[in-house]
């Protein structure tokens, strides 16, 4: 256990982690395409449980064009419900990621 804590990696914030797996368009013209950094992406992201995986692509695919509420509605799920979800799928994105060996403070800089 301890061992775990002194290698634990200090976890990248919500919007760098939105814009990574969004595929922000200027991070996209800064670096060059890594298929296999997409690939380990959508993999993560396919192993999301449903519901926080939903609550996050619809955040993802809407861009801000929508309110939680909006969103929330559409999904059957109340507010706090859906940012519930989306709090989890981000930690489980990151810790998926981490596991195999993605350190976003890296792919972002």
């Amino acid at each position: 256990m301890s061992e775990r804590r002194h290698t634990r990696t200090s976890g990248a914030d919500d919007d760098t982690l939105e814009r990574a797996l969004a595929g922000d368009v200027e991070l996209a013209a800064r670096a060059p395409t890594d298929p296999l950094l997409r690939r380990v992406i959508e993999t993560c992201r396919d192993a999301l449980p449903r519901k926080p995986g939903l609550a996050l692509v619809a955040r993802l695919e809407s861009a801000g064009a929508e309110t939680d509420d909006d969103l929330a509605l559409r999904l059957g799920m109340t507010k706090n419900t859906f940012l519930q979800n989306v709090t989890r799928a981000r930690k489980l994105l990151f810790e998926c990621l981490e596991r195999h060996g993605v350190d976003l403070s890296m792919e972002l800089a």
